[in-house]
């Protein structure tokens, strides 16, 4: 009887936890500042380092299952 290989990709949500540092006058200044910022998607110049948070992931449900020697997908619960 032979063996037969497959892989099962799964998707999942996680949180990660990012440090920024802002330059200002005061508190409610850098607030203002990084709120913008981010509403502007434009945060890279702040940012210091990121952190996933333990115990973040959650699977979503949602999967495939691939055939690795084809590379073909051969079921998916994916919508089209």
């Amino acid at each position: 009887m032979q063996t037969f290989k497959f892989e099962i990709d799964r998707q999942v949500t996680v949180w990660y936890r990012e440090y920024h540092e802002v330059k200002a006058n005061s508190m409610e200044e850098a607030e203002a500042i990084i709120k913008a910022k981010a509403d502007e998607n434009e945060t890279d110049d702040t940012f210091i380092y990121q952190e996933m948070i333990d115990n973040s992931m959650i699977d979503t449900g949602d999967y495939e299952i691939l055939n690795p020697e084809t590379n073909e997908t051969i079921l998916s619960n994916l919508a089209p």
